[in-house]
């Protein structure tokens, strides 16, 4: 047991304290790291000055799969709970959701393994209306539930004055060795006819106007020296108080699996320096990610445009936007923006891009052609000094590099000419490259860039041109260079006269917003706003 807030005169304020409410937080990865970064937030929004008139002492009782359980300690007036513990624990930002704690015990492993209905049957009906459940305030589930249930009430105003309440329980499916034992809704039906029969005169059952929800949660826990030892499974059984708001829970707007992660998403929409009223591009936009979790998160006035040329990545857009409630920020369109952006020149402050990487859309070769295109279409719509934030992968690292930096013609190490136009070099300036893996297999790579003053638009044959040029003479410097350290001796023939130089700007470890405290997805959590109470 680790003791979050320790108060100086331990035995003597526990002696006052008259009041315990067990609680559960969870995040939304099961990862232990990330319990134990939430966990320490608990410590920093309910830590409250001894007095004597106020005493409030918290316990963690243990971390497991991504969830938190805590004790609250606190004296039994009310407004202790409501007025003070409840204001801190709403703050939290990298819980999902926070709920009071009704039951929990373990399951024999024999119930998961061989499927037995009839013994599960018996243990849900024992624990529901006989079970003991060893609370210092409380002896059997129902008085532990009633006991919860006031606080709810205690909470929203819309259900304080009622005297039956509307429930239904949620369930995951419970699984075991990658199969599914017994379904969602049988855990959910079986557990909602024992407590609405338990409870009739407090509760009943309503899956549509509900009042609360009852959450059962199994945890299946394996010894992980001897995986075929000590197998246990961990029932508790909740009522959530405190949830992240549907929009920002950790992508839950998405509505089928595609485009990029919210936390690469929100960082490359941070890494825009959104301001008030900005117009952001995504000229490629996918399922809208990035634009979701830059309207998200920026609340200022600032308008979103995506497109794409790919329908079903429209519609799919379509769906992610509506169910993030953002509609009315940002709009889509259908459009090759490769050939044709749809806006007017200077049009967009900001332009945030996922391009292609050649392997589920297209090509690496197709990108010789395409990134020219795309880079100049966005010069085109982008206003001066406007910043753009590209995502790519490693293996068309020499494609960018072959549009924007600088083109040199040599001979024999002496510069011939160094007056080379390079088109979409004068239009851009890179300003950093950020190196780092996606998805832990992807060698990513993120570039920064800033409109020139440039006005001149040139052509798109004269870029895509210039992109193939400078691409065949990096690939024959590279031959060289093998053939060289291979020890031939004809190395320096057929090496190219065209010398493409690196690109400018900063070759960074880290984004410059990013405050080294924690991944990027802590610190989507530490942006997004508090918890809200789960009926409002």
């Amino acid at each position: 047991m680790t003791t979050f807030v320790k108060n100086n005169n331990n035995n003597n304020n526990n002696n006052r304290l008259q009041c315990s409410i067990p609680m559960v937080a969870i995040v939304s990865r099961p990862g232990l790291h990330d319990a134990k970064e939430a966990s320490k937030e608990l410590i920093e929004i309910l830590i409250i000055n001894n007095n004597e008139n106020n005493v409030i002492h918290v316990e963690c009782t243990k971390i497991i799969i991504g969830k938190v359980f805590f004790t609250i300690y606190f004296n039994k007036d009310t407004t202790d709970f409501k007025d003070i513990i409840c204001k801190r624990l709403i703050k939290a930002k990298l819980f999902e959701s926070i709920h009071l704690e009704i039951f929990q015990t373990e399951l024999e492993i024999d119930i998961i393994k061989t499927k037995d209905v009839t013994k599960l049957e018996n243990t849900v009906k024992y624990i529901i209306e006989n079970n003991n459940n060893n609370n210092p305030t409380t002896t059997t589930f129902k008085e532990s539930l009633v006991n919860n249930i006031n606080y709810c009430k205690l909470l929203c105003k819309t259900i304080h004055e009622k005297q039956q309440l509307t429930f239904k329980c949620i369930s995951k499916r419970l699984r075991f060795n990658g199969k599914t034992v017994f379904s969602s809704n049988f855990i959910s039906k079986l557990f909602g006819i024992h407590i609405e029969k338990t409870c009739s005169n407090i509760l009943k059952v309503n899956f549509e106007n509900y009042d609360i929800t009852i959450n059962i949660h199994f945890i299946t826990i394996t010894n992980k020296e001897d995986k075929d030892k000590n197998e246990k499974v961990l029932l508790f059984i909740s009522i959530p108080i405190f949830i992240q708001s549907d929009k920002y829970s950790h992508g839950s707007w998405q509505t089928s699996s595609g485009g990029l992660h919210p936390s690469i998403s929100w960082a490359i929409a941070k890494s825009l320096s959104i301001e008030a009223s900005d117009v952001i591009l995504d000229p490629m936009c996918g399922h809208g990610n990035i634009l979701i979790e830059a309207a998200l998160h920026w609340k200022n006035q600032s308008s979103f445009i995506g497109c794409d040329i790919n329908t079903k990545q429209l519609e799919a857009a379509y769906l992610n936007v509506s169910n993030a409630t953002l509609l009315d920020r940002i709009s889509l369109i259908n459009a090759d923006t490769a050939y044709r952006i749809p806006l007017l020149a200077e049009s967009v402050d900001k332009i945030a891009v996922d391009l292609p990487y050649g392997k589920k859309f297209g090509t690496v070769e197709n990108n010789l052609s395409l990134y020219p295109k795309i880079l100049l279409e966005m010069a085109r719509v982008i206003r001066e000094n406007g910043r753009a934030v590209i995502l790519t992968s490693s293996e068309n690292e020499n494609i960018i590099r072959s549009c924007l930096a600088k083109v040199e013609e040599r001979n024999a190490n002496k510069i011939i000419n160094d007056n080379i136009t390079q088109k979409l070099c004068d239009l851009w300036n890179v300003q950093l490259k950020f190196s780092f893996m996606l998805f832990s297999k992807i060698r990513a790579r993120i570039f920064i860039l800033k409109r020139s003053n440039i006005k001149h638009i040139p052509t798109v044959d004269q870029v895509v041109y210039d992109c193939q040029n400078s691409h065949l003479a990096l690939e024959g410097h590279a031959l060289a260079r093998k053939k060289k350290f291979g020890g031939a001796e004809d190395w320096e023939l057929g090496k190219p006269t065209l010398f493409v130089s690196k690109l400018k700007g900063k070759v960074v470890s880290r984004l410059p917003w990013d405050t080294k405290n924690g991944s990027w997805s802590h610190q989507m959590k530490c942006d997004r706003p508090p918890l809200v109470i789960w009926k409002q």
